[in-house]
């Protein structure tokens, strides 16, 4: 946790107590930040993204359960995506399952520039088309969507921790699987729409369930390694799409 004076407190404050203080010092920077765009005259013209890698946990909800590496729970890996557009007068809220891969195609798909006037109409179309060509070009060069399209399709996410013991799991709408890499022998199982904060393991009621999400997890985790070793060695990484990554 980063703030000034940080390295002093470390042993003379709590953890919990240490990362508020790093979540002001964060706030501080962004309203710097808010306020030179303010001051010169760039506000309204800027779309402000805003968001985290991962979670923090603090061991409220899982015992022995501290930082962000430890385990794959919501409090671990659960992260927030907030854009700030001064030229949107009506506010949206939206929660849907999403990953990483989701925020550089939403950044792209918003940042598309309409037709302002009808006059204008026939020239406008044709940028407007060859904007949504260019995009989706570039739609075509990462995984994901935009997640403030409203045919936004909910799909599988994976993810996973290499922190002993490795573990992966995915998110399938309201099932949420967890197990370690090595088997299904401490599997966990939950309905996050019934147990949001995953007390309830369910593993053994939906064996076949279980068997199903580690087969995809095998395959999704095998094909990435294939696919990023060949981006790697033909050092053509922005080639990586969604159709490489299916499973």
């Amino acid at each position: 946790y980063v703030y000034p004076g940080s390295k002093k407190e470390r042993d003379k404050q709590s953890r919990i107590a240490r990362y508020k203080k790093s979540l002001a010092y964060t706030d501080q920077i962004l309203a710097e930040i808010w306020q030179s765009l303010k001051q010169r005259h760039l506000l309204d013209n800027t779309v402000i993204y805003i968001t985290g890698d991962h979670g923090q946990a603090f061991a409220l909800r899982h015992k022995k359960n501290m930082t962000h590496r430890n385990f794959i729970y919501e409090e671990n890996i659960r992260s927030f995506l907030l854009r700030i557009d001064r030229s949107q007068k009506q506010q949206q809220t939206i929660s849907r399952p999403g990953s990483m891969g989701d925020i550089l195609p939403t950044v792209i798909a918003e940042s598309t520039t309409p037709a302002s006037t009808q006059e204008q109409s026939s020239q406008n179309q044709s940028n407007q088309d060859k904007q949504q060509q260019n995009k989706n070009e570039n739609l075509n060069l990462v995984m994901g969507e935009n997640l403030f399209d409203a045919n936004y399709s909910l799909k599988l996410q994976f993810f996973h921790k290499h922190q002993m013991p490795a573990q992966w799991g995915l998110r399938d709408g309201k099932w949420k699987y967890i197990s370690r890499q090595t088997g299904t022998k401490h599997a966990e199982l939950f309905n996050l729409e019934k147990d949001a904060d995953e007390k309830i393991n369910l593993a053994t009621k939906y064996p076949q369930r279980i068997q199903q999400y580690q087969h995809r997890i095998a395959r999704w985790s095998a094909n990435m390694q294939q696919v990023f070793g060949q981006r790697l060695e033909s050092k053509d990484l922005l080639q990586l799409s969604a159709n490489d990554l299916s499973v």
